[in-house]
């Protein structure tokens, strides 16, 4: 397994559990890694996340764990259907 591949499985599962966003300078420090690691591994996490459930949103300087547009309509009505809103 390749470092970028480590890498990407690593912030998906801090992303999972974290729950919100988080900065990228904070991956970079948590993970050991400098921030064009951490985006190189973004990518390829976002590639391995194409066509599946969840995606993740980028910004400048953050980045998060969300579920896909396209199946929005789907957890909309599921949010809806548990949560009564």
């Amino acid at each position: 397994m390749n470092q970028d591949s480590t890498l990407d499985s690593k912030i998906e599962a801090i992303l999972f559990i974290k729950g919100e966003p988080i900065k990228i300078k904070q991956l970079a420090k948590t993970l050991d890694a400098n921030e064009a690691e951490i985006r190189g591994a973004i990518a390829v996490l976002e590639g391995k996340l194409a066509d599946r459930g969840l995606q993740i949103v980028v910004t400048p300087e953050e980045i998060v764990l969300g579920t896909s547009k396209q199946l929005s309509e789907l957890t909309q009505e599921q949010e809806a259907e548990i949560f009564g809103t």
